[in-house]
C-alpha cells in the first residue's frame, strides 16, 4: 500500500494485514459474485474504471478493501479522505499518470463523488476523466471508492456503462449469516 503525501509523492509503503474472510459467513449471499467480478476486473493490466462500494458504517467496506489490497497484484495508491479534494489538482493527475496501471483507493469519498452543481469542485470531473475519459487512455488507473451516503447522492455519470466496473451496497448481515458467525 502506498500513501500519497502532501507533495504528491509516494511517502511510505506499508503491509496491510490480510483479514480472514469467509464470504459464506462475513458477507451476504449476493456478495460472492460481485467479489469475483471486482477481483477479476481489477487484475487486468492497463485497465480503467471505477468500483463503488457504499453502505452504512460497520458493514464491511474497509475490511473488504484490506482483502482487495492483498488480492490484487498491482500498485495500490491510497488517498486519505482529508486529501480527496486534491483530485482537482493538476499535479496529482500528473503524478497518477506517472504511476499508471495502479489502483487508486479513496475511502469516505462522499465529498468528491457527489452530484455536480455550479459550485462543485474539479475533483469529480477528474475522477470521471480518469475512469473513462481522455485521461483514462493515458493513465490506466482504476479507482475504488467507498462512501456512506445513499447512491442517489452520487454523480450519475459514475454509473455509466464503460466506466463502472462494479458497485455494491454493503448492508447489515442477514440473520442466517449472523447465526453462522455466532457459531
Amino acid at each position: 500500500l502506498t500513501i500519497i503525501g502532501n507533495d504528491f509523492s509516494l511517502e511510505q509503503k506499508q503491509e496491510v494485514p490480510i483479514p480472514e474472510i469467509d464470504f459464506d459467513i462475513n458477507y451476504n449471499e449476493d456478495f460472492a459474485p460481485i467479489n469475483k467480478l471486482i477481483t477479476e476486473k481489477l487484475s487486468v493490466d492497463n485497465s480503467k474504471g471505477i468500483v463503488l462500494l457504499h453502505g452504512k458504517a460497520g458493514t464491511g467496506k474497509t475490511t473488504y478493501i484490506r482483502y482487495l489490497i492483498n488480492s490484487i497484484n498491482k500498485k495500490i495508491i491510497y488517498i486519505p479522505p482529508s486529501m480527496a479534494n486534491s483530485l482537482a489538482n493538476p499535479e496529482l493527475i500528473k503524478f497518477l499518470m506517472n504511476n499508471s496501471n495502479s489502483i487508486l483507493v479513496i475511502e469516505d469519498a462522499e465529498n468528491v463523488l457527489m452530484k455536480r452543481s455550479e459550485n462543485s469542485s474539479e475533483a469529480i470531473a477528474n475522477i470521471l476523466n480518469l475512469t473513462d475519459g481522455l485521461l483514462s487512455d493515458c493513465a490506466n488507473i482504476q479507482v475504488v471508492a467507498t462512501f456512506n451516503t445513499d447512491l442517489l447522492n452520487i454523480d450519475e455519470a459514475l454509473l455509466r456503462k464503460g466506466r463502472l466496473i462494479a458497485r455494491y451496497e454493503f448492508k447489515e448481515l442477514e440473520e442466517d449469516r449472523v447465526l453462522k458467525l455466532c457459531e
